[in-house]
């Protein structure tokens, strides 16, 4: 079940507070809440209309900042723009602006294929390697093992 808004509470207590008026004469009893619950009322609705400017003017500078921040983007762009045209776009001037400069690239130089061939015959190697050294780990974990059951009576 939904939680019900402020805005429908306070009607059902304008409504209960409406139809017991009448039977005050009736029911002395009542009189008492009765009259407790009329200033509630009031300060309720009073506090719901500034909820209700408050959240208009939320929207009002919500919708004027995202504005704000799209012009300024753009203005962002064309100044940093012009900076890089300026100064270039791998200058180290651009950090006083609060640009990042246009990385380097630095490129390692291409490997000859026998270069490639030896670095692949050393990761098969040191592969074979490894395959080696954990299957030395698992026999002698097994005879290990074997050799603790007969020595278990």
């Amino acid at each position: 079940m939904a939680t019900r808004s402020f805005k429908e509470k306070l009607a059902d207590l304008q409504a209960l507070y409406d139809n017991i008026t009448p039977h005050l004469t009736g029911i002395p009893q009542l009189a008492k809440d009765h009259e407790a619950l009329a200033p509630l009322l009031a300060e309720a609705r009073a506090l719901q209309s500034q909820q209700d400017v408050a959240k208009g003017q939320l929207k009002t500078t919500n919708l004027r900042r995202f504005e704000i921040e799209k012009l300024t983007d753009d203005l962002r762009n064309r100044l940093t723009a012009t900076a890089k045209g300026a100064l270039g776009p791998n200058s180290g001037q651009l950090h006083e602006f609060g640009i990042t400069p246009r990385a380097l690239i630095v490129r390692r130089p291409r490997r000859s294929k026998a270069e490639l061939a030896a670095a692949q015959a050393r990761k098969a190697a040191r592969a074979q390697a490894q395959a080696a050294a954990a299957d030395a780990v698992k026999a002698a974990n097994r005879a290990r093992a074997e050799a603790a059951v007969k020595l278990v009576p």
